[in-house]
């Protein structure tokens, strides 16, 4: 410019650079330099992640100032924080795989987060993080001696007994009433074929 300053940016970190100047009838200069970063970056998010929750994933430097506009690979995606280094992220996966990356700073470490499973009881699968206690419909335990709803001697004899067959006493009853009613049909007729 009109005082002999130029500006540059210089966007990536870098050792052993060097600048010139040179103008008629001056005497010509250099300087080395390195580009260091502003600083590194980490990533914050919650201790524990549950599958269909929204998180919020936070970037910052090592001085705890957060870092607006990083670029965040979540499991291969990238996305872009906002001003205030956030971003808000609905969890679909059963883990999360992280890196931030920002110019003038080293990208953060790569995080691998585990993700709780989202319990959908009543699907008929006995699925991460569903037990017999929190989804008895789905996780059916055959063995444990006790005969849960949906087990039946058929599909677990271990743990159901055997039904018995129709009782013989209810039977013996049937045949008592039938006979008794037989007898009396029998003697009504009787009588009624002896008054004639």
């Amino acid at each position: 410019d009109a005082n002999g300053i130029v500006k540059m940016t210089i966007k990536t970190i870098q050792a052993g650079l060097e600048s010139s100047t040179s103008m008629e009838n001056y005497k010509s200069s250099s300087i080395l330099f390195d580009v260091h970063a502003i600083g590194k970056l980490n990533i914050e998010v919650p201790e524990k992640v549950k599958q269909g929750e929204t998180i919020t994933i936070t970037v910052r430097d090592e001085n705890k100032n957060a870092v607006p506009n990083a670029k965040v690979t979540i499991n291969g995606v990238e996305q872009t924080a906002d001003a205030n280094g956030k971003i808000e992220y609905k969890v679909t996966t059963s883990s999360l795989t992280l890196k931030a990356a920002s110019e003038g700073y080293v990208s953060s470490e790569q995080i691998s987060v585990p993700v709780e499973a989202k319990i959908v009881c009543g699907d008929g699968k006995c699925e991460a993080g569903e037990t017999k206690e929190n989804c008895p419909r789905d996780c059916i335990v055959c063995g444990d001696n006790v005969c849960d709803i949906g087990e039946s001697y058929e599909n677990c004899p271990s743990d159901c007994p055997k039904p018995e067959g129709f009782p013989l006493w209810i039977i013996g009853i049937l045949l008592v009433i039938v006979l008794i009613a037989a007898y009396y049909f029998l003697v009504m007729r009787k009588k009624k074929g002896g008054e004639e």
